[in-house]
């Protein structure tokens, strides 16, 4: 899948069953899922980071299977804002847009 520059990477996440899930059974609240990325703390030290999100939407891109766009709901240090997610499900690599809501 091509990267979009403007995109924050992804470098962990859930699987394809666990996003339909995540989507479509809500018999016991929200489901949630969670993406894992790394961010530049300062010049030397990197730290994990995760975003809890809320799917609402999840659309194959192109012909391939693996490739997905996930919408949806996540807290950010910003408040709740909404998030479109590129993501590879075989891969588990992706990236992360970041809206407001």
């Amino acid at each position: 899948m091509a990267q979009n520059p403007d995109l924050i990477p992804v470098d962990g996440g859930p699987s394809l069953r666990d996003l339909e899930l995540s989507l479509t059974d809500g018999a016991m609240g929200a489901r949630t899922v969670r993406f894992h990325f790394t961010s530049m703390v300062d010049q030397r030290t990197k730290g994990d980071m995760y975003m809890v999100m809320q799917v609402n939407g999840l659309r194959r891109i192109g012909m391939d299977y693996d490739n997905w766009e996930v919408k949806g709901v996540a807290e950010t240090p910003h408040g709740r804002r909404e998030v479109v997610v590129e993501y590879n499900t075989k891969s588990r690599f992706g990236g992360v847009g970041v809206y407001s809501v």
